[in-house]
């Protein structure tokens, strides 16, 4: 700011006018009970409206919005702040400290030569101080004019707020369920009677940190946290807050169809008609999975316990399951086919025979069939009707079998079930 220059000269010729003026009026009969003058503005601005607890630099704008010069400016601190022997007065003005802060114009100082604060222009006071505790602290700022002998004092209160609270932040309620696509997430800070926030901060998992501008959205699969925390304007910050257990479930279950014993094959799978088929899913995420089973052209039914199939024959199964959230499982078919019934074997041949009669060494075959089955998977022979003898290769024939002591001689065979 300017320092501007002010006749001394100008200063004593008013008050000598005035002291004359005052004498004038007494010798000439006249009594002046009260001199009216003039009395100076100066408006006052403090640049630190808002500060932490401890040391700052505080810098006073005074401006001489009146009609006489400035010549003295005190400036005392709230009772609790600590004074610090740093006072920055303006260019050409005497700092003087005490348990206040006086910036004297040398004209003052100098026994009438020197600089004021002319009217219309401003200048700057400046010195650090220590606040100890948070609250709203007063300044008491006097200007002192040169207006008369005695000269005018004006006194003002500016005020500094001394903010050591952090803003708290709020996040939107979320609960523990799951839920499916994303979940939106509302942070409102606030700093009551501080400085007011400045800027809040969120991070999502182990992510990068983000300035909070709008409502964002958390939709990564799985279980998430969100963490966040604010600035105020004296940089006051608040202590870091999570939201923990913000669950995200976008992926369908998985169904799996097992078939208990007995089986053979795989498309179709042969079973027995007390073969158990059972259902089971596995899901990344939320609970209560339901999964259901549809037999040939029938609805669809909710799986609950192991189940068998019947009649004979082919059959198909449908399966699939859906989650808690909505998200279908992909719809699965397998088929099997019911066999119940054994294979047929076809009368025996044995060779030689002639009659009834067979040699010592004979050969013994038969056809054996599963129909549309699960196949034939072995055949035995017994010549005594309890005691079976398995042929080799799966095949139903067998030759030089020694019949010599043979009661009793048969073919059976087995399929895969």
């Amino acid at each position: 700011m300017n320092t501007f220059l002010f006749s001394a000269t100008k200063f004593f010729q008013k008050k000598t006018f005035l002291a004359l003026t005052a004498v004038l009026s007494i010798a000439s009969g006249f009594f002046v009970a009260n001199l009216a003058f003039a009395t100076h503005t100066a408006s006052i601005v403090v640049d630190k409206t808002f500060v932490k607890v401890g040391t700052e630099t505080y810098t006073f704008t005074i401006t001489n919005n009146g009609t006489d010069t400035i010549d003295n400016i005190k400036i005392t601190p709230p009772a609790s702040f600590i004074l610090n022997d740093t006072l920055a007065c303006p260019t050409g003005w005497t700092p003087i400290v005490t348990s206040i802060y006086s910036c004297l114009a040398d004209a003052e100082a100098n026994g009438g030569s020197g600089n004021y604060l002319e009217v219309g222009s401003s200048v700057q006071v400046s010195f650090s101080a220590v606040s100890t505790a948070e609250g709203v602290y007063s300044w008491t700022v006097r200007t002192h004019d040169t207006q008369s002998i005695s000269g005018v004092v004006q006194t003002s209160n500016p005020t500094t707020t001394v903010d050591a609270t952090a803003p708290v932040t709020a996040a939107s309620e979320t609960d523990t369920a799951w839920h499916k696509g994303s979940v939106l997430i509302t942070l409102t800070p606030s700093d009551v009677g501080g400085s007011e926030v400045a800027s809040t901060h969120y991070q999502i998992n182990d992510g990068a940190w983000n300035t909070y501008a709008d409502p964002f959205e958390v939709s990564t699969q799985g279980i998430n946290s969100v963490s966040y925390y604010s600035i105020d304007g004296v940089e006051n910050t608040e202590a870091t807050q999570t939201v923990e257990s913000i669950k995200i479930d976008n992926l369908a279950p998985e169904t799996t169809l097992s078939i208990g014993e007995k089986k053979s094959g795989t498309d179709p799978v042969y079973i027995r008609s007390n073969t158990e088929i059972s259902l089971s899913a596995t899901d990344d995420g939320s609970e209560g999975i339901v999964t259901s089973y549809a037999i040939d052209d029938s609805a669809p039914v909710t799986y609950s316990a192991p189940f068998a199939l019947a009649p004979a024959g082919i059959h198909h199964i449908s399966y699939g399951s859906v989650d808690a959230v909505g998200n279908v499982g992909e719809i699965r078919t397998v088929s099997v086919f019911v066999d119940d019934l054994a294979p047929t074997v076809s009368p025996l041949t044995i060779s030689p025979i002639s009659g009834s009669f067979i040699s010592g060494l004979s050969d013994i075959s038969a056809v054996a069939t599963d129909n549309d089955g699960s196949g034939v998977a072995k055949c035995e022979y017994t010549l005594d009707g309890a005691n079976w003898t398995l042929i080799a290769d799966g095949k139903c024939a067998v030759t030089g079998v020694d019949t010599t002591s043979a009661t009793s001689i048969n073919i059976r065979a087995t399929d895969n079930l």
